[in-house]
């Protein structure tokens, strides 16, 4: 059971920059997010493990060498395959953070490898994830430039499927920094020695000689007020999160409308021909909507960390 000073403590720790009664409701709305949300964390293991089979299979479909013929399938694929490094990562955090429970003094720590594994894995996925919802907005750029200048030979190479494969390597690439910094957000120490209450029925010669280890925020993201971590979660929010989400609908809106212009100037073409363009143009603006659903309210989040602590809760 806590006390009232182990509460403070916790609530002082998580919102220093509150006054004390804002410090403790905010703690306690934070305690109140952590029951009910870590049972969700084995239906996110199992969601991810069914996620996983089903992006297998879509990637052996797209990488047969009958459907890599344009940009837009090689971008699917590397949509494809950040989404699948997203479940295994998603599958492998889930599994160690489930098997942990801080308010159960009986369950064994982690040891610190896996504490080392576990960040890994979830600094993975906000790679992968990042890189996923710019090929998005790459995929709805692409496809906007292959209507309005279909005839134009100067921009051919934006169908190419090679176009669609650099487009995946240079997110990749630009996402990195943003993953190497992030990495750097925590520092994983010591903390104790594993001492089980009687209850457990552990006796003192049995216990073992484990290390508790924990997380605390890096001196680069807490020194001087903790100016240069604010200034990446603003800017990591922005560049990540809302400016692919302001890009993203305003792309959709500027295709319907090419749809519409292209569909007129090109009456007297193959009609199968048209009517496969437009299954993929309809394919592509069906995934930058699901980008914008999807992002936009994270987006926010991390933007608004900003105005808080370095541990960034709201």
């Amino acid at each position: 059971m806590e006390t009232t000073t182990s509460i403070y403590e916790q609530a002082n720790y998580f919102f220093p920059d509150s006054d004390d009664s804002t410090k403790l409701f905010l703690r306690d709305v934070l305690k109140m997010f952590e029951f009910f949300s870590h049972p969700t964390i084995r239906i996110q293991f199992y969601i991810a493990i069914l996620g996983l089979i089903v992006t297998f299979f879509h990637l052996i479909i797209l990488t047969r060498k009958t459907m890599i013929t344009t940009s837009v399938i090689s971008i699917m694929i590397g949509v494809g395959t950040c989404d699948l490094m997203a479940m295994i990562a998603t599958i492998i955090y889930s599994w160690i953070i489930y098997n942990e429970d801080d308010s159960d003094p009986c369950v064994r720590p982690l040891p610190l490898t896996q504490m080392y594994v576990y960040w890994v894995f979830i600094n993975l996925r906000e790679l992968v994830r990042r890189s996923s919802t710019w090929l998005g907005v790459v995929m709805a750029l692409i496809r906007y430039i292959n209507l309005k200048y279909w005839t134009n030979t100067k921009y051919r190479h934006f169908s190419l499927p090679l176009y669609g494969f650099r487009s995946f390597f240079w997110c990749i690439l630009g996402s990195i920094p943003f993953t190497v910094i992030y990495f750097f957000r925590y520092d994983i120490i010591f903390e104790k020695m594993w001492n089980p209450p009687k209850k457990c029925g552990i006796s003192n010669g049995e216990i073992p000689n484990l290390k508790v280890y924990t997380q605390i925020p890096s001196a680069l993201f807490t020194d001087f007020g903790g100016l240069f971590g604010k200034i990446y979660m603003f800017l990591n929010g922005i560049a990540t999160k809302i400016l692919p989400c302001i890009l993203l609908p305003l792309l959709t809106f500027i295709l319907i409308i090419e749809i519409k212009r292209a569909g007129k100037t090109r009456i007297t073409a193959n009609f199968m021909k048209r009517k496969k363009s437009d299954k993929t143009t309809g394919l592509v603006i069906f995934m930058t909507f699901s980008f914008f659903i999807v992002e936009l309210p994270i987006g926010i989040v991390v933007v608004l960390q900003v105005a808080y602590t370095e541990l960034g809760y709201l």
